[in-house]
C-alpha cells in the first residue's frame, strides 16, 4: 500500500463502524471523504497521510484516545504504513482535537466535511433519526438541531462559502416543518 492512500485506510477502518449510530457509521466517513477535494481548493495540504488518517478515523476517537487495544492495533497499522511513533502521536492529538478545535488545515478539511453533512437534508434526517432514537418529539429534536446549526463554525474558506446556503436550506425545512406539526 502507498504511504497514506486513503483506500487503505477506509479498508482497514471500515469493521470498525458497525457498532457506531447512524450519524457516525462508515457512510458517514465515506461522504466526509468525498469532500476533501472540493474543501481543500486553494489550501496547501502539508500532510496529506494525516489528512487521511482524520478522514477515515473520524468517527473512532473515542476508540483512540486514553489508549485501548484499538489505539495500539492502529499504531502498529500505521508503522507498517511507514509512520514513524512522533507522526503517529501527532495524528492522535489531531484526531480528538478536530472536531472542536481544528488547528492545522488538515484538521481544518476534516472538521468543515463533517460540519458540512449537518446543514444538509441527510443532517436533517439524522437528527431526528437520533432524536427518536433517544425518544425526543419532534420539536425537541427541533430545537436540539437548531442550537447545533447555530454553533456550527466553518474553518476552511470553501466551508464558509457552502454554510450559508446548507443554513437557509435547513432553517427553511424547519420552518416547514414545524408549521405542518
Amino acid at each position: 500500500m502507498a504511504r497514506g492512500d486513503l483506500q487503505s485506510y477506509l479498508a482497514y477502518v471500515r469493521p470498525h463502524y458497525e457498532a457506531k449510530d447512524a450519524a457516525h457509521d462508515f457512510s458517514h466517513i465515506l461522504r466526509i471523504g468525498g469532500r476533501i477535494a472540493e474543501l481543500e481548493r486553494g489550501l496547501t495540504v502539508n500532510d496529506r497521510p494525516r489528512l487521511h488518517f482524520l478522514a477515515a478515523w473520524h468517527g473512532l476517537a473515542d476508540r483512540i484516545a486514553g489508549g485501548s487495544w484499538f489505539a495500539d492495533a492502529t499504531r502498529a497499522w500505521l508503522t507498517e504504513d511507514g509512520w514513524d511513533g512522533d507522526a503517529i502521536d501527532t495524528a492522535y492529538v489531531a484526531l480528538v482535537r478536530h472536531t472542536t478545535s481544528p488547528v492545522t488545515v488538515e484538521e481544518q478539511i476534516i472538521h468543515d466535511a463533517a460540519a458540512l453533512e449537518l446543514l444538509g437534508a441527510f443532517g436533517i434526517a439524522q437528527a431526528f433519526a437520533t432524536g427518536g432514537g433517544e425518544g425526543r418529539s419532534c420539536e425537541e429534536t427541533i430545537t436540539s438541531y437548531e442550537r447545533r446549526l447555530e454553533k456550527a463554525e466553518f474553518k476552511t474558506p470553501r466551508g464558509r462559502e457552502l454554510a450559508p446556503g446548507g443554513r437557509d436550506y435547513a432553517r427553511s425545512f424547519l420552518a416547514r416543518l414545524r408549521s405542518e406539526l
